[in-house]
C-alpha cells in the first residue's frame, strides 16, 4: 500500500512539469493609456510538446489577457481545444496567429497578429496585438483597439521583460490530495 501512495505523490509531482500549460507575461515600459490601458500582457497557452520550438500550429490553447496593475482590462480566447475562436464574432484564420516559443530556454521568440484580418468586429470593445514581433531584438509591442467596428490608431510600447512559468494542471492537486488522504487513513488504521 505504501508503494501506491508513493506512486501517487510521484505522479502529482511530475504532472505539472509535463502538463504543457504555460503562462507567459510580457511587461510593458509604460501603460498604453490611450487605447488598451495595459502595462502587461499575459498569454495562457498549452501544447503537447515538451521540448523545442512551439509554433502556432502546435498550440492547443491560447488566451491573451491585458492588465493594468492588478485589474484585468481585456481577455481574448484565441484557441480553445486546438480550434480557432472568433474575434468579436468574426472568424479567424490560421494566418492571423503567429507564435514561436522556445520550450528549452523558456523564451517567447515571436508573437503577433492575434487578430482577424478583416472585417473588424461590429460591436463591443476588442484589443489585439498586431504585426510580427521578434523578441527580444525588436522589443516593441503594438496594440490596437477596435470599438464598435472602428479601428483606433495603433499604440506602440517598449517591452521591458518577459517571464514564463509552467501552470500546474488541476489534476495534480487532486492527486496530491488523494495521496495525503490515503496516508491519513493508513496512519489511523495502524494507530
Amino acid at each position: 500500500m505504501f508503494h501506491n501512495v508513493f506512486s501517487l505523490f510521484f505522479l502529482a509531482a511530475v504532472v505539472p512539469a509535463c502538463a504543457g500549460t504555460y503562462l507567459t507575461t510580457l511587461h510593458l515600459a509604460s501603460p498604453v493609456a490611450n487605447h488598451a490601458s495595459a502595462d502587461r500582457i499575459e498569454y495562457v497557452w498549452s501544447t503537447p510538446l515538451e521540448t523545442g520550438i512551439v509554433s502556432a500550429a502546435s498550440l492547443t490553447k491560447l488566451t491573451m489577457r491585458l492588465f493594468q496593475g492588478d485589474a484585468l482590462v481585456y481577455t481574448d480566447i484565441v484557441l480553445a481545444g486546438g480550434v480557432l475562436q472568433p474575434f468579436g464574432g468574426v472568424d479567424r484564420v490560421a494566418a492571423d496567429v503567429i507564435w514561436d516559443y522556445d520550450l528549452d530556454s523558456r523564451t517567447l521568440l515571436q508573437m503577433g497578429s492575434l487578430q482577424v484580418s478583416n472585417p473588424a468586429p461590429a460591436s463591443g470593445t476588442h484589443f489585439y496585438v498586431t504585426d510580427n514581433v521578434t523578441l527580444p531584438a525588436d522589443a516593441i509591442v503594438v496594440i490596437q483597439k477596435i470599438h464598435d467596428g472602428i479601428r483606433h490608431p495603433f499604440t506602440v510600447d517598449t517591452l521591458t521583460g518577459q517571464q514564463s512559468n509552467a501552470v500546474p494542471e488541476p489534476g495534480a492537486g487532486l492527486l496530491a490530495g488523494l495521496a495525503l488522504a490515503t496516508l491519513g487513513a493508513l496512519r489511523r488504521r495502524a494507530g
